[in-house]
């Protein structure tokens, strides 16, 4: 698969007129990128913000999912199936909301556990890896992982990697990424 080939398959992804027709049409790059799996333990810290209508959440467990039917079709949820949406920095936990100045906001912290290691995938970290030097995600690349991963592939795979993680982290960063396949 070349980069065109590519650039071809986010064409018919982008102008697809069902959910179905979107998979379908981005299945091929699955063949030639896997997503970035990251574990982090005991210690690491995870932010979520909630925008505060009326009275302040008296309990931390009111500040994780989302109940079921407030759940309204986003980036990764189904209607009355909520994501829980975390970030590593309590900056992007706020802008994630859309907060302005006045509003009302109630931020948590989640640490990890020893015992319960959480493995997230994460989209656009090649890309931004390749790009900046650092992760998005968790600040710097560790051990230069990614860097290391890009560097021992031949150069055209690499960019390949990278193009088609910069194509996913963009539908997924599209506030209005829903409507792409309801069109």
């Amino acid at each position: 698969m070349t980069l065109n080939d590519c650039e071809s398959i986010f064409d018919q992804a982008l102008s697809s007129t069902s959910e179905l027709a979107f998979c379908r049409a981005i299945e091929p790059l699955f063949k030639q990128y896997a997503i970035l799996s990251l574990e982090f333990g005991r210690g690491s810290v995870f932010w979520r913000a909630r925008l505060i209508k009326t009275d302040v959440y008296p309990n931390i467990c009111d500040l994780d999912y989302p109940p079921p039917e407030h759940a309204k079709i986003g980036r990764l949820n189904d209607i009355g199936a909520p994501c829980f949406y975390i970030s590593a920095r309590k900056e992007t936990a706020l802008a994630e909301i859309g907060v302005t100045e006045g509003q009302l906001v109630q931020l948590a912290g989640f640490r990890i556990k020893n015992e319960s290691p959480i493995r997230l995938a994460v989209i656009g970290e090649y890309a931004n890896v390749q790009k900046n030097g650092y992760m998005h995600f968790a600040g710097r690349d560790p051990d230069m992982t990614i860097a290391k991963i890009l560097n021992a592939m031949p150069r055209q795979d690499a960019l390949k990697k990278i193009y088609i993680d910069k194509f996913f982290a963009s539908v997924l960063a599209d506030p209005d990424a829903s409507c792409l396949v309801a069109r």
